[in-house]
């Protein structure tokens, strides 16, 4: 994950050399382009080990709430892009020379707001997805198509913390993205919680 993250970063810095773009801009996308793509990585070995052996029916039948897996899914996965994350966007400021007198408290609810979602949604299609011949494939672009309207606050925020104000509509105002990515997971993660039972439910004996 740490690697792809470098290299999407780095791709995207060598394209900004020869090209008339505000790095600001760029840095945030590149940012965003490495966090979901190394999540897409992360979800698709979500339940690898669970997948093998019967792991996941014999969780289905612990005395365990079957949403519990879930929650416990998605707190790892949240925790590992957070440690992703760590050597991802030191390395975007240092590519792209961006000044580290940036307001980091804000970054970082950013971040972990943005992993909350995403881990959302990777760990439950991560789950479904297992088994099937094309998972990779289709799991790729389930998890892109339904981020879509998560990704414009994403980016916005961004762009406000990285100095490119004004660029989209709701980049002038971070606290409006703010509330937008709080309910984007709240949305994504109460769905998928309630969904995990149902999609574990025919493994039960």
């Amino acid at each position: 994950m740490i690697m792809l993250g470098v290299l999407i970063a780095w791709i995207f810095r060598i394209t900004t050399q020869s090209a008339a773009a505000d790095t600001s801009v760029v840095a945030s996308a590149a940012l965003l382009a490495a966090i979901l793509f190394s999540a897409i990585l992360l979800s698709e070995k979500s339940f690898a080990v669970e997948s093998e052996n019967g792991c996941l029916d014999a969780l289905v039948l612990a005395s365990a709430d079957t949403a519990d897996i879930y929650i416990g899914k998605l707190i790892a996965n949240v925790t590992i892009l957070c440690i992703f994350e760590l050597v991802a966007a030191p390395a975007v400021l240092v590519l792209f020379k961006i000044s580290a007198n940036l307001d980091w408290p804000r970054l970082i609810i950013t971040l972990l707001l943005i992993n909350i979602g995403i881990s959302g949604i990777g760990t439950l299609l991560g789950c479904a997805v297992q088994g099937t011949r094309t998972a990779n494939s289709l799991l790729s672009v389930l998890i892109m198509v339904l981020l879509c309207p998560m990704m414009i606050p994403a980016v916005s925020a961004l762009h406000s913390l990285f100095g490119s104000a004004g660029t989209l509509a709701l980049a002038g105002d971070f606290n409006k993205t703010l509330a937008f990515l709080v309910a984007f997971d709240a949305i994504f993660v109460t769905v998928c919680w309630l969904l995990f039972g149902f999609l574990t439910g025919p493994q039960e004996k």
